[in-house]
């Protein structure tokens, strides 16, 4: 599954974007020369979670859910974090807003959250 999901995700991105494994069932997408303002980012990941599940529901036949979900959590430097780790923790804190309010859903991350 982990191919498979690299290689769907691979091709909804641009040519100088990034794809890293990032723990167990977790990828970060790296997109340099996006706008501060999330939108193309927010573009780029609901096209990535619409062809996941698209693609990944009609190849598992025993799959125990009804669908799968795929939870994206968006955070930009420098606004949302100036070293790693503050953009990771951005990140992180989006995509857990995302799993909290219903799964299967892009969260663009906010200061106030």
């Amino acid at each position: 599954m982990k191919r498979s999901f690299a290689r769907i995700t691979h091709g909804c991105l641009r040519a100088n974007d990034i794809i890293a494994r990032f723990g167990g069932e977790e990828f970060a997408v790296l997109m340099p020369q996006t706008d501060n303002e999330k939108k193309e980012a927010f573009v780029v990941a609901e096209r990535i979670r619409e062809n996941i599940k698209a693609s990944l529901t009609r190849k598992w036949e025993k799959f125990p859910y009804p669908s799968i979900t795929v939870s994206i959590g968006i955070a930009s430097f420098p606004d949302d974090g100036r070293s790693m780790d503050e953009l990771i923790e951005s990140a992180d804190r989006a995509l857990y807003k995302a799993k909290a309010s219903g799964k299967d859903r892009t969260v663009i991350f906010k200061k106030e959250d």
